[in-house]
């Protein structure tokens, strides 16, 4: 991630979707989980509990992660693992040159790894098996 300052906000207006940091406009809390760092997703709307002092590499990627799937809800409805996986990941590197984020390779060595480890041993008829063994092999 490049050292300029990038806020959920700002994110957010650029894919076009809403952020809710935690707080309702009325000031109650919101009712999703905000407690964890993991986040929630709603129609339309990005549930992650606000940072301080700024987001950081691995809360950005948590953000396009939860962007991917409002955005794509059919990443959630994906049969197997590795095809989701493979799937998400395209869809975070994608939103990631949106809001002129740059990850770093190493972010996304566990999802190789298990991507390469769901598609050895499947035949390239599989849609989209060839593209995700190259991927992960890279």
């Amino acid at each position: 991630m490049t050292r300029t300052q990038h806020s959920y906000a700002d994110m957010a207006a650029t894919l076009g979707i809403t952020w809710c940091p935690g707080m309702e406009p009325n000031g109650s809390y919101c009712p999703k989980a905000h407690g964890s760092s993991v986040g929630d997703i709603s129609p339309g709307t990005v549930h992650l509990r606000d940072r301080q002092p700024g987001p950081s590499l691995q809360t950005t990627v948590t953000f396009l992660t939860l962007a991917a799937r409002v955005l794509d809800p059919s990443l959630d409805m994906e049969y197997a693992m590795w095809r989701r996986t493979y799937r998400l990941v395209l869809a975070q590197r994608d939103l990631a040159r949106r809001v002129h984020v740059r990850l770093p390779r190493r972010v996304f060595d566990f999802e190789r790894a298990y991507v390469l480890a769901g598609t050895v041993g499947i035949s390239n008829d599989v849609p989209l098996r060839k593209q995700a063994f190259d991927w992960a092999r890279r």
